[in-house]
């Protein structure tokens, strides 16, 4: 069977937004920039996405047209599977506070998916674009930055090896060593964004990450805790998330977010409050960073 080609690439999965639609179908979108919220929903479809954004190219031809996005179709294939063993757990009672709530190999999954969501990000991508052009300067042209940039974030041409050397092992790495939970919020008010992976590594030099933060629905998110908050958090468990726990998670949203957020129902005054001060903070981030 021969695959369909693509050229508008979804660096947000359409199956992971449905997580935040009422109708599987739409989001309500806000644009952190004109602060402005959409006043009908949008079409999952028509957001996060860029076209031929995962595509190598020689002589600025394209090679092994669409061979990572249907690599990463088939991890969104394994998200939608597993997503939906996870949603049942979150329905039972049962499953709160008593035993593992991930086998080992939905734990690996959970992690991998969430290593592969942060790298196949836009900005992810031209981060080490831009890193390797630092590097290498101009012995190596425009392709071949980017596609260095690709196969590094990226490495899907071969079998991944635990010893491999580049960007995307670089990140797994820590994350393997992580505890990890899935809160719940009843009243489903969770956001997502157009970059929806949080993740706080103050010791990152260290090959140490202190928490990562990935909604996965406007019900649930995925957390993961390192560093001394592993010591502090029961792992592999699933939890109720109190109004405290929610904000934060929403405050984490929005603070790495790059132009958008969404959600299945339009955002509350509260929400309005909490974007205004997590733009606030970010902007004084960035004064003393500069400094």
């Amino acid at each position: 069977m021969q695959l369909q080609k693509t050229v508008k690439q979804h660096y947000v999965p359409r199956v992971y937004l449905r997580g935040f639609s009422e109708d599987k179908k739409r989001v309500y979108s806000f644009n952190l920039r004109s602060k402005k919220q959409s006043k009908q929903p949008v079409p999952i479809k028509s957001v996060c996405w860029e076209n031929r954004l995962y595509e190598i190219k020689r002589d600025t031809q394209i090679i092994f047209e669409n061979y990572i996005e249907h690599i990463l179709s088939a991890f969104e294939g394994e998200f939608a599977k597993h997503f939906r063993t996870l949603e049942e757990k979150s329905q039972d009672g049962k499953s709160y506070r008593t035993g593992p709530l991930f086998s080992n190999e939905e734990e690996a999954f959970w992690k991998g998916y969430t290593a592969i969501q942060l790298m196949r990000s836009p900005h992810t991508l031209k981060a080490a674009e831009i890193a390797i052009a630092e590097c290498f300067g101009d012995s190596i042209n425009d392709d071949e930055k980017r596609n260095t940039a690709i196969s590094q974030c990226l490495p899907f041409f071969k079998e991944l090896q635990p010893d491999d050397l580049n960007a995307f092992s670089s990140f797994l790495r820590p994350i393997d060593e992580m505890s990890i939970a899935i809160g719940v919020d009843k009243t489903g008010s969770l956001l997502t964004s157009d970059n929806p992976v949080y993740c706080y590594a103050p010791f990152y030099d260290k090959g140490e990450i202190e928490n990562i933060v990935f909604p996965l629905s406007s019900n649930f998110a995925l957390l993961l805790f390192g560093g001394e908050e592993k010591k502090e958090y029961d792992n592999n468990r699933l939890f109720l998330l109190d109004q405290g726990g929610i904000e934060r998670i929403k405050k984490s949203v929005i603070y790495v977010a790059k132009d958008w957020l969404f959600s299945k129902s339009p955002l509350s005054e509260n929400d309005f409050q909490l974007i205004e001060t997590v733009l606030q903070d970010k902007k004084a981030d960035m004064e003393a960073n500069s400094l």
